[in-house]
This record gives C-alpha cells, sequence and structure tokens, in this order.
C-alpha cells in the first residue's frame, strides 16, 4: 500500500475505534503531533487511546493526496454529537506510518 492507501486504513480504523487495526499501521518510531496531544512513541499513543478510546462513529473520506511515503488527508470523523472534520499529515517508512501531524478545531472536541 501507498501512503495514501495507509492513510485512509489509518482514518477508517480510528473512527470505529479498531485499535488492533490501528496499531498494525504504526511504525515502531511513530510519533504523533496534534492540537491536544504529542506522543514520541508508537507505545505512549496505543495506552493512550486504550485507556479512552475514540468513540465509534462514521469516516467521511472528503480528499486524499500524497505519493509512496507522504500523504495528506481530509476526513469527517462521525462522532456524535458532533462530526468533526481532521486533517492530517502522515510520513511513512517500509509501509508503516512514522510521523502525523494532526490539525482539527479544539472547540469541535469542547462541544462534546
Amino acid at each position: 500500500m501507498d501512503a495514501r492507501e495507509v492513510s485512509i486504513s489509518f482514518a477508517e480504523a480510528f473512527c470505529a475505534s479498531d485499535l488492533p487495526r490501528l496499531a498494525s499501521l504504526l511504525a515502531p518510531s511513530f510519533r504523533l503531533r496534534g492540537p491536544l496531544f504529542q506522543f514520541d512513541t508508537r507505545e505512549g499513543y496505543l495506552q493512550s487511546l486504550a485507556s479512552d478510546p475514540p468513540e465509534p462513529g462514521a469516516c467521511c473520506i472528503l480528499q486524499v493526496t500524497g505519493s509512496a511515503e507522504e500523504a495528506a488527508i481530509l476526513y469527517e470523523y462521525g462522532r456524535s454529537p458532533t462530526p468533526l472534520l481532521v486533517a492530517q499529515f502522515n510520513r511513512l517508512s517500509h509501509g508503516l506510518i512514522t510521523d502525523v501531524r494532526l490539525v482539527f478545531d479544539i472547540s469541535d472536541v469542547s462541544r462534546r
């Protein structure tokens, strides 16, 4: 799979709260930067999700662009009561996500 396909799989797994599938897409050197959290390890990110899993919701992919090792994806995470528009920028190595940069409006999160 190229970075676009892996990015779609990541978004779908996150929105479905499918943590085993999500974990299978992450490189050991995984890092994430976002408006609410930062993680420098795969284990730290997965532990955070295990203790507070995402609410399962619809995943509407709006746009994906990229290459073999980088992708940008815009999707709507259909959690209730307010869907969240997410822009995610991914870097991959050997088919696994190494770096994620998340962008979303944190005021949308606070309306829960």
